[in-house]
């Protein structure tokens, strides 16, 4: 009876510390995926934030060239303030990637 407890008892203790080890297991598998999820978002952020640059860039030849072609042309002057209210409204979309992507 004695013999039989103290099995009992060792069967109990091991699977204690399989369990333990499974759970540590898992704990390491969550904690590799949410620092790959977290990289990923990162480069998802520089890709955008690059994104948004380049459009700005753009943005900012396309008026250099308008005022060069016709810097006192009614029209141009329309356009220009189009693209300077585009370009406004980029910079709004990247602020609010930038801080969207940084709460996460």
């Amino acid at each position: 009876s004695m013999i039989a407890l103290e099995s009992a008892q060792r069967q109990i203790e091991q699977a204690e510390e399989s369990h333990q080890v499974e759970l540590e297991e898992q704990a390491e598998r969550q904690f590799k995926d949410a620092e790959h999820r977290e990289r990923v978002l990162q480069q998802q952020r520089k890709n955008g934030l690059a994104r948004i640059s380049g459009l700005q860039e753009q943005l900012r030849r396309s008026l250099n060239d308008i005022s060069a072609v016709a810097p006192e042309d009614d029209a141009s002057d329309v356009l220009e303030g189009s693209l300077m209210e585009a370009e406004r409204s980029t910079a709004r979309l990247a602020a609010r990637t930038h801080e969207q992507l940084s709460r996460r």
